[in-house]
């Protein structure tokens, strides 16, 4: 009862411009970690629209969590066993690979800027539908999720073939998705990696992801 009177108490963040400025944070990126991370935003129905706000409480136990889970994401692990007869050695090399094969393009630090408010997304609103259901399905992992990133996404630069974020997220589809089958090769998976991220950055070189 305490709890909820507490709440009632609170004066309410409303709007997502004043939930980004609690957060520290663009708008885009408060939306954007609503609709991957969870962020607890809360929505009032009205006749024709509806009014979204946060409490700053719930806010600042969400920032709480998400930096512990971040820490905790850090702490060496133990090797896992991975699925369908794949070895640590095996992935080792993979990763090996793709690190080689981009060492040998030039770029500059500033090239390494990573501020969300700086991508260009689709203007295109059904490529940049499949991009953000593929990106969601891509975080979920597993074989069924990856399988049908990879075939959003490759929908989605389809439409689109400036589509650069939809080019780098298609480029890790393309790299996790031996992880949990063997029925693509680790040599078709890597040649898919690279040349769509390749083709990321060749469409903006400040995207870190695909490097």
């Amino acid at each position: 009862m305490e709890q909820n009177l507490d709440h009632a108490r609170q004066v309410r963040l409303i709007g997502w411009k004043r939930i980004a400025a609690h957060l520290g944070c663009s708008e885009r990126t408060a939306r954007r970690w609503e609709r991957e991370e969870g962020l607890p935003v809360r929505r009032q129905r009205h006749e024709n629209r509806s009014t979204v706000y946060a409490l700053p409480s719930d806010l600042d136990d969400w920032v709480v969590l998400r930096t512990a889970n971040d820490v905790n994401s850090t702490k060496p692990r133990a090797p896992e066993r991975l699925t369908r007869g794949w070895i640590p050695l095996t992935m080792s090399i993979l990763v090996l690979s793709l690190v080689a094969a981009f060492a040998t393009i030039s770029f500059s630090p500033e090239h390494l800027a990573t501020e969300v408010d700086n991508i260009h997304l689709s203007e295109d609103p059904v490529a940049l539908d499949l991009y953000e259901r593929g990106r969601l399905l891509w975080l979920q992992r597993g074989e069924a999720p990856n399988a049908r990133a990879i075939k959003l996404l490759t929908q989605a630069v389809e439409r689109d073939e400036s589509f650069a974020e939809a080019w780098a997220s298609l480029a890790s589809a393309w790299l996790t998705y031996p992880t949990y089958t063997d029925e693509v090769s680790a040599d078709r998976a890597i040649d898919e990696a690279l040349l769509a991220a390749d083709r990321a950055i060749q469409l903006d070189p400040t995207l870190a992801e695909p490097r």
